[in-house]
């Protein structure tokens, strides 16, 4: 008699998606995976049709979708965290509404799991699409099929979101972060318990720049949820090297990016708060990250003060 296979609990997060949210559904609906599958749609108060398209999938499919009432506005983080506290399976996907998955991906995602059972959580890669469904690129190159907090805090969030599935005996991880987090963070937190898997095929449909992308609409906040993730005190000290490069070249990135759009205030600010809390090692970040810039800076001034005593672009468009 075999073994019933393992139940897994989908956790939909959508606001204002009504142009997207039946193709996420019904890709989840479409899955091969021959165990048990909830699905669990948290619809955070949108004020489009998203809530009614939510009811004419559930109609056409009796059953298979909880959807949570909602009184107010959680939040992105806060509506994850509200699904995975209902969620019984014993693993559990996130998928954000815009998004939608290729067939097989969860079936795939647990013969990952078979294979690899030190993983805690397993990802693949992404093909990204446009807000009319058109293939803009590729969500990543080749990774490992296996990795730790090292690799990941020395590549950055290189992972996909709506791609994760993880063991729920770790949803405790999530569920005890406070405030608003990235899913980054979540990322690095599994990490700390396991390895974690990656899968190198386009199992999910990431759609970039979307009205509702929280990159686009509060990219500021994003950075300083990006550093509270590298300066978790939960990463074990034996990732400190990492850490540190991690640390390195996200004030690198500030800097280049206040450079870039003359917001000299903004890389003031992030100086200051990197020199308070990194006080020990301020001066070792602030010489590798300007080390890290220098030679992007150093091309791009060179090309204008050519151009600009000959009147002839020297450094044609496509220079890399």
């Amino acid at each position: 008699m075999s073994l019933p296979k393992p139940k897994i609990s989908v956790c939909v997060a959508t606001y204002n998606q009504e142009a997207y949210i039946k193709d996420c559904l019904l890709s989840i609906l479409m899955q091969d995976y021959d165990g048990e599958v909830e699905i669990i749609v948290g619809d955070d108060c949108s004020t489009d049709q998203t809530a009614a398209i939510i009811s004419e999938v559930g109609a056409m499919h009796p059953g298979r979708l909880t959807v949570p009432i909602r009184s107010s506005n959680l939040g992105a983080s806060q509506n994850y965290q509200d699904m995975i506290r209902r969620a019984t399976g014993d693993y559990i996907a996130h998928i954000d509404g815009d998004d939608y998955w290729m067939p097989g991906k969860l079936t795939a995602q647990m013969v990952h799991f078979r294979s690899n059972p030190e993983c805690v959580a397993a990802y693949s890669n992404a093909h990204i699409i446009d807000d009319a469904g058109r293939l803009i690129g590729i969500f990543n190159n080749a990774q490992p099929e296996t990795f730790d907090t090292d690799y990941l805090l020395r590549r950055g969030n290189f992972l996909n979101h709506s791609s994760m599935l993880y063991r729920a005996e770790f949803k405790n991880i999530i569920l005890n972060l406070s405030g608003n987090f990235i899913d980054y963070h979540i990322h690095l937190r599994l990490s700390g318990h396991g390895k974690l898997g990656y899968i190198n095929k386009d199992l999910v449909a990431y759609r970039s720049g979307t009205p509702t992308s929280t990159i686009k609409n509060i990219p500021f906040k994003v950075n300083d949820m990006y550093w509270e993730t590298i300066t978790d005190p939960e990463i074990a000290p034996k990732f400190e090297t990492s850490r540190l490069s991690a640390q390195i070249h996200f004030y690198a990135y500030i800097l280049y990016n206040s450079v870039r759009k003359n917001r000299m205030s903004y890389a003031r600010h992030w100086t200051t708060r990197i020199r308070t809390e990194c006080h020990d090692r301020f001066g070792l970040i602030f010489i590798q990250s300007v080390l890290l810039v220098f030679p992007i800076f150093w091309r791009s001034a060179r090309r204008k003060i050519a151009t600009m005593l000959s009147g002839y672009d020297f450094y044609p468009r496509y220079e890399r």
